[in-house]
């Protein structure tokens, strides 16, 4: 499974091992500023539910669920400045996931119609 994205600023990707990882997207940071804290919570939740929470130098923003789904683990070793910089590579991951459903990552799209969401015009949207 390629990245996936949400138009919550979320992607989603299939690891190696085949688990599910999601983590914000570059325009996500482009909009928050720098990123400086994670809390994300541990517990079942539904399409469009705060996940948790990211603080940076601009506000604290909610991270909403791309499609019903169990949280497994949160990143807390997440490396802030790897974050900042590609918050798009794998490792940056901030949660650890399982749909409820496997038809819930029908909810999401792919990178190109990210970025036509987007309007086109983000420079470091995916490609």
């Amino acid at each position: 499974m390629n990245k996936q994205y949400s138009k919550n600023h979320v992607w989603v990707t299939r690891t190696e091992e085949g688990k599910f990882i999601l983590g914000i997207t570059q325009h996500a940071i482009d909009e928050l500023g720098t990123v400086s804290y994670f809390d994300g919570y541990d517990a079942d939740t539904k399409l469009d539910e705060s996940m948790g929470t990211v603080e940076s130098n601009k506000t604290v923003a909610d991270i909403y669920a791309p499609f019903d789904l169990r949280i497994v683990k949160c990143n807390n070793d997440i490396n802030y400045d790897k974050l900042n910089d590609d918050p798009e590579q794998d490792e940056c991951w901030l949660f650890e996931i399982l749909p409820d459903d496997i038809s819930g990552l029908s909810n999401l799209i792919t990178a190109e119609e990210y970025k036509k969401f987007l309007g086109g015009q983000v420079e470091n949207s995916p490609t």
